[in-house]
C-alpha cells in the first residue's frame, strides 16, 4: 500500500542561487543553523540543519538570493526531523503564512 501525500502544495527543488536562513524563534536572533536548502512550497521548505531541531519548534526562516524582489521572511514550525548520514538533520518547517505562488517561482527550478 502506497502511503498517502498529505500535503496542501507541491514542492519543488530549490535553486542553488536562492540561500535559506534558519534561526530558532521568533525573534531571528542567534546562528544560522542552515547547511543547505533543499525544496520549497507556498506552505513550507525542507532544509538540513547543523543542529538537531525538534517537532513543534519555531523558528524564522529567511530566503534571499538572485532574481527575489527582496529577502523572503516566514516565522515556522518544524514538523518533522531526521538525522542525515554525518552530515547534520533533515528537517521539514511549515510557515505560519503561505508564501506566494510567484514567491515559490522565484526561489525553485
Amino acid at each position: 500500500m502506497q502511503p498517502t501525500n498529505r500535503r496542501s502544495t507541491c514542492r519543488k527543488p530549490a535553486r542553488k542561487s536562492v540561500q535559506l536562513h534558519c534561526r530558532r524563534g521568533a525573534l531571528g536572533l542567534g546562528a544560522d543553523l542552515a547547511v543547505e536548502f533543499l525544496d520549497v512550497s507556498e506552505g513550507g521548505v525542507k532544509l538540513v540543519a547543523k543542529e538537531q531541531l525538534q517537532a513543534g519548534d519555531e523558528v524564522e526562516i529567511i530566503l534571499e538570493g538572485h532574481g527575489l524582489r527582496g529577502p523572503i521572511r516566514r516565522l515556522g514550525e518544524v514538523r518533522w526531523v531526521l538525522p542525515e548520514d554525518g552530515s547534520g538533520y533533515r528537517a521539514g518547517v511549515r510557515f505560519q503564512k503561505l508564501i506566494s505562488y510567484r514567491d515559490v517561482q522565484s526561489v525553485s527550478l
